[in-house]
């Protein structure tokens, strides 16, 4: 692989840590602007909960959701999930980099996907600063909302959707 190449690929099991890292990555880089350090500590933790990565390896390993990845120079940097039975977008998480576009396949990819499946639209709860991107792929702000996490903390987010 190039300094400059990016290759999207589906992800398996042995990419798990690699996806934590560019989710954490991501939300630390980007969304600290727009939400406070308590709700961003809680969203990308330095440890993540054994619970949350046994869920992440199901998703992966399993056929409800289709999980991508962007990976540069042997390293993930960003991956994106949808559930197409389900009509939701999981969403798409980039940390920064060099590359450009990064977000913009790993969406391609994943609204591709949902079409051959048959899909008629996407749903999705989106953060914040991400509103403009999903808006900028087709996607319609349906509402701001409030997402509660896990823990109980809610933080605002933006209900998001896309007619396929």
């Amino acid at each position: 692989m190039t300094n400059k190449s990016i290759i999207i690929r589906e992800a398996i099991e042995a990419d798990v840590p690699g996806i934590i890292s560019a989710h954490r990555n991501s939300i630390r880089e980007k969304a600290s602007h727009h939400y406070d350090q308590n709700i961003i500590d809680q969203w990308a933790p330095d440890e993540v909960p054994l619970k949350q990565v046994e869920k992440l390896k199901q998703q992966v390993n399993g056929n409800e959701w289709f999980t991508l990845i962007a990976e540069a120079d042997g390293t993930i940097i960003g991956f994106g999930q949808v559930n197409p039975g389900k009509n939701i977008l999981g969403a798409v998480y980039v940390q920064k980099n060099p590359y450009g576009l990064v977000g913009k396949k790993l969406l391609a990819g994943l609204i591709g996907h949902a079409k051959e499946k048959h899909t008629g639209f996407l749903e999705m709860s989106a953060s914040v600063n991400s509103e403009a991107f999903y808006q900028e792929a087709g996607f319609k702000t349906v509402s701001h909302d409030i997402h509660v996490m896990q823990s109980g903390t809610e933080m605002a987010c933006v209900k998001m959707r896309l007619d396929l």
